[in-house]
């Protein structure tokens, strides 16, 4: 029986982090922005803490988080993020919301335009929410961890839940308490990534 001698490994290489900048905005925010040259996109996760917002609205927020503004609609949206090569998306767990998206570097500033007026400006068009509200009830009902208070607010969903009630719910009432800093802080965000990207 032959004895097969096995390589030497490798020896162990410092790792090398990225370079990084983080910024507090006066809302609260926290801006971290990572760069890595070598790849000529950008990625981009907005996390806001969810966990007290009512399940079936905050499900249904997330879903229809992208179906307009009150100068885009969905498909301008996606147009608008096709221009530069990105796109956006939701998602929701149980003690947060998560938007994310990525896009050419070249066209940061506008995803982060688009983004800002999707959570600073939403629309919420009837009909949109009505199908993404139809098409909740299914992936509700069959949840089995939402338990009898989790049902009942999933029936709150399918039985009448509409853009008015998402209204109240925005995202950025749970980032801040009044609306007059959007800009300013957009504006501060933005300087941060730059800060790390230039």
């Amino acid at each position: 029986m032959s004895v097969r001698q096995l390589p030497d490994l490798i020896p162990d290489t410092k790792l090398k982090l990225p370079k990084q900048a983080e910024r507090k905005l006066t809302s609260g925010l926290t801006v971290i922005a990572i760069r890595r040259p070598a790849v000529p996109l950008v990625e981009i996760r907005l996390g806001v803490p969810f966990g007290r917002a009512p399940l079936a609205r905050a499900t249904l927020l997330s879903q229809a988080l992208f179906t307009g503004t009150e100068t885009m609609s969905s498909i301008d949206i996606a147009a608008e993020l096709q221009a530069v090569g990105g796109g956006l998306s939701a998602g929701l767990d149980p003690d947060r919301l998560l938007v994310s998206g990525t896009s050419l570097a070249s066209g940061m500033d506008r995803m982060l335009e688009i983004l800002a007026a999707v959570l600073t400006d939403p629309a919420y068009p009837n009909e949109e929410v009505a199908t993404e509200r139809e098409r909740l009830e299914p992936v509700l009902r069959l949840t089995h961890l939402l338990g009898p208070q989790g049902l009942a607010e999933a029936d709150e969903v399918l039985r009448g839940l509409d853009p008015e009630d998402l209204s109240g719910h925005q995202v950025t009432d749970l980032v801040q308490g009044d609306g007059g800093h959007h800009q300013h802080e957009e504006h501060h965000g933005a300087e941060a990534v730059d800060h790390v990207l230039h």
